[in-house]
């Protein structure tokens, strides 16, 4: 049995504008590229997959690309072994489409060293099946993080913690800077307060989706769940698009005994969700219309007044 060639590249967050020279050349030069089939509100990381081919191909059809659908990982049970399970069933899987190629190219998002798994899968495949495994690294969103809030992850004589929200949850605190992977549950809040605890937070980095700023750019009215915790860094971003006494009004335990309704302007965001000691449970809106809703709110809407002439 001939060695086969997979290549496990790294393509970075998904714009191909921070794809390497090497994954560029390697994916240029592919015949065979095997990508996760992914259905529903996932289907876009298989159509990231489809546009970084295509980038790389410059117009060239001349290669096949296999969409391999994958089982999800079954939960509930105990993790660890769950997630064994599920890598032999996608080794298993490809495996089997592998068995009549000679060379693959298999594309990861991210980098394929930090939380993600086919290195082990693909080296589970090689116990049975002939293969060299090259791996090209790809630009991890940690990094895009670090640079698009311009910092520095790492302090002088101390250590960096990598982990994910599972780890975190775990924690009582946070005693050292940390990178959180996959936290769309935003685990940080379940922290402690801490006063020098600062949050530098991102959502679709390196995609059309990533940047609050780019709506911002529209001028429309944006509404913030879950942001009364970040409203620093929030009001940080949108200070670099939108002029700083743009209205914000900020929405706080509606239906509540303990509501509250709160107008100001850009600027003042982060103060005055301090100054009212608000950390959770709060909509923030920001937008030219708020101008209006403030000066109208509590009064009789005029839809139906004798004065509307339509």
């Amino acid at each position: 049995m001939n060695t086969k060639k997979v290549y496990i590249v790294g393509i970075g967050p998904g714009d191909p504008k921070y794809l390497t020279l090497e994954a560029y050349e390697v994916i240029k030069k592919a015949k065979n590229f095997i990508i996760p089939l992914k259905k529903g509100p996932k289907e876009e990381l298989t159509k990231i997959r489809e546009k970084v081919i295509e980038f790389c191909k410059q117009g060239d059809t001349n290669y096949r690309v296999i969409k391999v659908e994958f089982p999800e990982r079954k939960k509930g049970g105990v993790y660890k072994l769950e997630v064994e399970s599920w890598r032999s069933e996608k080794a298993r899987i490809l495996a089997e489409v592998l068995k009549d190629l000679d060379e693959a190219c298999f594309l990861v998002l991210g980098d394929p060293s930090l939380y993600d798994g086919h290195i082990e899968i693909f080296k589970e495949v090689s116990k049975n099946l002939p293969m060299e495994i090259e791996v090209i690294p790809g630009i991890s969103t940690m990094g895009l993080l670090s640079a698009k809030h311009k910092i520095s992850l790492t302090k002088v004589a101390e250590s960096l913690l990598i982990t994910t929200p599972r780890t975190l949850r775990k924690q009582k605190e946070i005693s050292r800077n940390t990178v959180v992977f996959l936290d769309n549950y935003e685990t940080f809040k379940l922290v402690k307060d801490d006063s020098e605890l600062m949050i530098y937070w991102g959502a679709y980095l390196g995609t059309e989706k990533e940047e609050v700023k780019t709506l911002a750019k529209i001028k429309g009215t944006m509404v913030f769940f879950l942001s009364a915790s970040i409203a620093e860094n929030l009001q940080k971003t949108l200070e670099e698009v939108l002029p700083i006494d743009t209205p914000v009004a900020i929405a706080y335990k509606v239906c509540h005994k303990e509501e509250k309704f709160l107008f100001g302007s850009l600027k003042d965001l982060h103060s005055l969700l301090k100054e009212h000691n608000i950390k959770r449970t709060a909509l923030i809106f920001v937008g030219e219309a708020l101008k209006a809703v403030k000066e109208n709110l509590n009064k009789r809407s005029k839809l139906y007044g004798k004065e509307l002439n339509v």
